[in-house]
């Protein structure tokens, strides 16, 4: 071989991947357009879906309120489909030195919640921020002091005669600067990212006029009102926005504010807005905090329903007497480009302990509670984080990472794909965060590879579970020139994934953990009662499947062995998770008349179950270091699974079961319970091994390198 055909140190290969992954990014830009058009027809369709379930749905509880109380009936007005279009708002750019949202605070004798409430608009997420304080004539002395308060910290305070909530409300929209404004009454909060993801819906969507959250009921009941999009069918029988949407100022100038003489007069504005064709949507999170009291405007609106109802029809007499079939100009739909956006300002502070962190979702899930307690271990060593999910799924732990965090943003909830690029450049920029987190978001290698060409200091982790391509090395492998550090959890999944293509010096090898305080050895009669709670003897054997009900993590085979023993009256079989494979696993259960298997739902606290557990069984296909081993061996629970993953770094050699078939585990699971190991040994191998606190120091010695 000539010597200038010698590739010096893969020079030609990393180029060739450089230009690979930059035309990966070119394609997926160039189908933007294509993506957006799509986007916006399965919008519309799901639109017409939805709007037609919830008229069904509504017709059902019309009719049951019609027989329980005749004089609380709401009609249903439906509307001509054909008759309705997009109305969309004019593309401008906003002056920087300018406000971007403008909020107005309506306050009469609220002085003892007021301040309150201006903490959490300063608490807020979105930099180009104005504070209104309207006095409607508060006569309380401690409400005048407060007042004086916040008016020398800065926050605009306009004083009148007491007129009223509404000409309260219409006299700081109009002194506001601010391209969208917003009221709020000062005994309710926003969560910090409430405005942040209101502005980008309504920057992102020229075609609504107003955006809002589901509310959350607070001191005197703890119930989510979860709104639906504004409807303007559903809008004229049965108000479902929320008092706090956030509208364009230019919409409210349109319809004339608020009218001044009347109730609901939040519920009359959105209908006025959707009369001249302006659309609203939902965020669907509880984002608006909003405070019950025993006497309220609102229980004071509710005696005057009937009332309040004639005058709306009386100022909306053309659209209720047609149903809503009005004729409303033809506008073609139009899609903002990223140069036309209003973005928010750089904010002065500086975060270098600042994590943005990228996931697929945030669900119930052994890699993500394992995530949850590293992130909850860095916080005490004050690390700070943002979190962003990009799989369009339910993610029924956003609670738990809100303890860590207030800055979680479900992308699909509040922002068509297309802009997430936008979206979460603007973010990490504006927040100076110059370290990215990514746990198994296929989507977050692109965009970190672009960030990274922009602000090339940034450094990226990203942690694989396991070598398959679940695990996602091989885009470990296509962006290891834009990834510092492949963390694993173990030698194994190091191996795995180095023989795929990974670099070697890339790989670091951070054992996974659990909260050793949450799983403790239980005593005897912890044991005996557990066992009794799950409906079992106390000489029951009791052989356990802890996770997810899915084809990687088999549960189908833990049946197989189940049905070895099925003459045994002994021993016990208990499944325990939720997944897909639920129904067919309730089915066979039945068909094969297993009467020595449990099926339990998921739970978050497993405690209980491995206290009446005397062998843990693993028969996952594929697998890291699973967590379930971990706790199993904190709680001296003897626990089997087969040689996959990192399951050999954990367990002893006696634990593994080297042939995945019902048999291998059946004599495996015969030799433990005559065997009986001692248990103490097995706690001991969690300390060791599996604590969470040296798992999150060693994260943190990654992350403050330079």
């Amino acid at each position: 071989m000539k010597a200038e055909n010698i590739d010096p140190k893969g020079k030609l290969e990393k180029e060739s991947k450089e230009k690979l992954v930059k035309l990966l990014v070119q394609n997926r830009n160039s189908l933007v357009q294509k993506e957006m058009q799509l986007n916006n027809l399965k919008a519309e369709i799901s639109s017409i879906h939805n709007s037609k379930t919830w008229k069904l749905w509504l017709v059902y509880r019309s009719i049951k309120n019609f027989i329980l109380n005749p004089l609380n009936y709401i009609p249903i007005y439906r509307i001509n489909r054909q008759n309705l279009v997009y109305r969309n708002a004019e593309i401008e750019t906003w002056e920087k030195k300018l406000p971007l949202v403008s909020v107005v605070i309506p306050c009469f004798n609220y002085g003892h919640f007021l301040e309150n409430c201006i903490e959490s608009l300063k608490r807020q997420t979105l930099n180009r921020l104005e504070i209104i304080v309207v006095d409607d004539g508060s006569t309380n002395p401690e409400t005048k002091k407060v007042l004086k308060k916040i008016e020398k910290q800065g926050v605009l305070v306009i004083y009148q005669e007491n007129n009223g909530v509404s000409v309260a409300r219409n006299i700081g929209i109009n002194e506001a600067r601010g391209k969208y404004v917003c009221c709020i009454d000062p005994d309710d909060y926003f969560e910090p990212t409430y405005l942040e993801k209101c502005l980008w819906l309504l920057e992102t969507n020229l075609n609504i006029g107003f955006a809002f959250s589901w509310a959350k009921l607070f001191d005197g009941s703890d119930e989510v009102w979860k709104t639906i999009d504004f409807d303007i069918g559903s809008a004229l029988g049965i108000n479902t926005t929320s008092v706090s949407a956030v509208m364009r100022k230019s919409a409210w100038m349109e319809v004339g504010g608020y009218k001044s003489n009347i109730s609901y007069e939040d519920w009359e504005l959105w209908i006025s807005l959707g009369e001249v064709g302006w659309g609203g949507k939902v965020i669907e999170e509880p984002l608006f905090l909003y405070r019950i009291h025993n006497e309220s405007k609102t229980s004071e609106d509710i005696k005057r329903h009937s009332e309040t109802m004639t005058q709306i029809r009386e100022l909306h007499k053309e659209l209720y007497r047609s149903h809503g079939r009005l004729k409303l100009r033809k506008v073609p739909k139009q899609w903002p480009q990223p140069s036309q956006f209003n973005l928010d300002a750089i904010s002065k502070d500086i975060y270098p302990k600042k994590i943005a962190v990228f996931v697929p979702w945030v669900v119930r899930g052994g890699a993500d509670k394992v995530l949850l307690d590293i992130l909850r271990e860095l916080k005490k060593k004050d690390f700070e984080f943002v979190i962003f999910t990009t799989l369009l799924e339910k993610s029924d732990w956003i609670s738990k990472y809100s303890e860590i965090t207030k800055e979680v943003f479900d992308l699909h909830n509040f922002l068509d794909p297309a802009y997430w690029e936008l979206f979460c450049m603007n973010y990490l920029t504006k927040n100076k965060i110059s370290k990215i987190v990514i746990s198994q978001s296929r989507w977050s290698y692109s965009f970190a590879a672009m960030f990274k060409e922009v602000n090339p200091k940034t450094k990226v982790l990203d942690i694989i579970k396991n070598g398959s391509i679940h695990g996602h090395s091989d885009l470990s492998k296509l962006f290891d020139h834009v990834i510092n550090q492949t963390v694993v959890p173990s030698d194994i999944v190091s191996k795995e994934i180095v023989s795929n293509g990974v670099l070697e010096e890339q790989v670091k090898i951070i054992n996974d953990g659990i909260n050793l305080e949450e799983f403790k050895p239980p005593k005897e009669i912890d044991i005996l009662n557990s066992k009794i709670n799950l409906g079992f003897t106390p000489e029951s054997k009791i052989i356990t499947f802890l996770g997810r009900f899915s084809d990687e993590k088999d549960p189908l085979l833990f049946l197989s062995i189940a049905k070895l023993f099925s003459k045994n009256h002994e021993i016990k079989f208990v499944l325990v998770g939720e997944g897909p494979l639920h129904n067919i696993l309730k089915r066979k259960i039945k068909n094969a008349k297993l009467t020595n298997v449990l099926l339990l739902p998921f739970r978050e606290n497993v405690s209980p179950i491995l206290n009446a557990t005397d062998i843990l069984v693993n028969t996952s296909k594929i697998e890291g270091v699973p967590l379930t081993l971990m706790e199993a061996l904190a709680q001296n629970v003897p626990a089997i699974a087969p040689n996959v993953g990192g399951v050999s770094s954990l367990l002893p050699k006696e634990f593994i079961v080297f042939e995945r078939n019902a048999e291998a585990f059946y004599y495996k699971i015969l030799e433990i319970l005559e065997r009986k190991p001692e248990n103490k040994l097995l706690r001991e191998i969690a300390v060791k091994k599996a604590d969470i606190k040296n798992t999150a120091i060693e994260f943190a010695k990654l992350l403050n390198e330079d």
